[in-house]
């Protein structure tokens, strides 16, 4: 269990966490299945992260060195 970091909410760790107790309570709050509960939930939690759409970085804006770079450059060529 200790494969998985940080306990920022939200965090993949979080997830599992509430996915294996979700599991847990789902087959009726049983003794010594902690840990299949929290392998089950490890694969539940990768399969709908995989499955998440991939968000498309912002592209960056170009910095102010690099406009006043291209502003000298037009203003040359003019």
């Amino acid at each position: 269990m200790s494969d998985v970091k940080s306990a920022v909410p939200g965090s993949r760790e979080e997830q599992i966490k509430a996915m294996a107790y979700r599991l847990w309570l789902e087959e009726g709050c049983p003794e010594g299945r902690a840990e299949a509960h929290w392998f089950q939930a490890i694969e539940l939690v990768g399969a709908t992260a995989a499955a998440a759409p991939a968000v498309k970085p912002k592209s960056r804006p170009k910095t102010v060195i690099a406009k006043a770079a291209s502003r000298s450059r037009k203003a040359g060529s003019s």
